[in-house]
């Protein structure tokens, strides 16, 4: 044997480290693994915050989503930034129809009621999840994120704002705003000539798009249509309303709290006739009311027609009609421009079974009513502001009128008249 092949044969034989290398091979496996497990509930953790954060940006953008897909979102990034900032960014907000999907609130096919969020710890938003003992294996970070979906689930949190809304069509002329997540709403159709600006917020709906009719130009429109049936609280109950005020004792008549006295019987009520407040009068015929008048705390129920002459003041009333009601000119009803939407509640109902009609230059703010018949609104009114409008037949106005939405909506203190259903908000995802 030569020289030369005794030392490695001797090389060869040599077991002496092998233990040391075996050892480290152990080591480096328990490591990766320690280091998975430490990394890994690192990364659950923060996938939980995450959770956390998007259940709560979801919640807080569906309880501002009647106002508008803006204010939604801006209520979702408030949220979420006040948490953990860094975890959502607006374009991870996205709105729906539920059940459905994005595509189908876009596209009009239903109402958008839901807010849905993603949350991120990821390379996208800076903020990945530092790996510790995972390192050492050549991984430095983890990308963590997670969906929140809340839906509306009852009332009409799309439209809490107020709208017309007509069991048969919605029809406007020109030159109209529609904001503050004020709804249109033609279970016919709606239709409306130019010149109408819809803001963020505010709908167009009727349950077949086909039946949408406008001219040119109306910006927003296009953005607002959805495709939906209304579901009218109270077309049905107007007869069974204006029974219960007219029958009974004050007690059980369902009025607001500002009715306090009565009820006073009348065979009719003419232009000169004294009527105190906080009353319920009762009238078997018609009644008529003009100028100058100031009413507030009451009121009024008539088997006959309501017909209000011009220059009229109306605060905190109610009045209801087995037949017409007919304003003219120059009406007032329900608060002033600053504080009537801070109310929280109605400060006029208006009940018929025929029909509701208001001629020109009237201001109307904070309004609940229902006609078994059309609703009319005629030229010029001065505001049209936190009215809920439910039709038996057409809704029809005119030309440059301001329709906002009075948000979150206003409660009806009148029993029976439950325009809004309590918004109920349901985590869905």
């Amino acid at each position: 044997m030569s020289h030369a092949r005794r030392p490695l044969l001797r090389f060869a034989g040599d077991e002496s480290g092998t233990g040391s290398v075996t050892g480290l091979i152990i080591s480096m496996v328990a490591l990766t693994i320690g280091g998975t497990a430490v990394d890994y509930t690192s990364a659950l953790n923060a996938r939980a915050e995450a959770q956390v954060v998007a259940d709560a940006a979801a919640r807080a953008g569906a309880a501002r989503l009647h106002q508008g897909e803006d204010a939604a979102r801006s209520a979702a990034l408030d949220i979420a930034n006040a948490h953990r900032p860094g975890l959502l960014d607006s374009s991870d907000i996205s709105f729906m129809h539920w059940p459905g999907s994005t595509d189908e609130g876009a596209n009009g096919t239903g109402p958008i009621n839901a807010v849905a969020v993603q949350t991120r710890r990821d390379d996208r938003n800076a903020n990945p999840v530092a790996t510790h003992l995972l390192r050492l294996v050549g991984i430095d970070r983890l990308q963590v994120s997670t969906i929140s979906v809340v839906a509306s689930t009852g009332g009409y949190a799309h439209c809490s704002g107020g709208g017309f809304f007509a069991s048969e069509r919605s029809v406007g002329n020109s030159s109209n705003d529609y904001s503050d997540g004020f709804c249109l709403h033609g279970e016919e159709g709606v239709q409306f000539h130019n010149q109408n600006r819809f803001a963020s917020g505010a709908q167009i709906t009727m349950p077949d798009l086909a039946d949408f009719q406008a001219h040119n130009n109306n910006p927003g429109a296009e953005g607002a249509l959805r495709a939906y049936s209304h579901d009218f609280m109270l077309l049905d109950s107007i007869a069974d309303m204006i029974a219960t005020i007219r029958e009974g004792t004050l007690e059980d008549a369902g009025l607001p709290s500002f009715v306090t006295l009565g009820p006073v019987y009348r065979d009719s009520i003419g232009p000169s006739d004294s009527i105190l407040p906080d009353t319920l009068y009762v009238v078997s015929g018609d009644v008529s009311l003009r100028d100058p008048r100031i009413f507030q705390n009451m009121a009024i129920v008539a088997g006959g027609n309501i017909t209000v002459d011009s220059n009229v003041d109306f605060d905190n009333v109610v009045l209801a009609a087995e037949g017409h009601v007919t304003f003219n000119s120059n009406i007032r009803i329900g608060g002033s421009e600053g504080e009537y939407c801070d109310r929280g509640v109605y400060g006029g109902y208006v009940l018929s079974q025929q029909g509701i009609v208001f001629n020109s230059n009237n201001t109307l703010r904070g309004v609940l009513m229902a006609s078994g018949g059309d609703i009319v609104f005629n030229s010029n009114n001065t505001a049209t502001d936190g009215i809920y409008a439910e039709a038996g037949g057409d809704i029809v106005y005119n030309s440059r009128q301001q329709l906002r939405g009075c948000q979150p909506g206003l409660k009806n203190e009148l029993t029976g008249a439950n325009a809004h259903q309590e918004k109920t908000l349901a985590l869905v995802r």
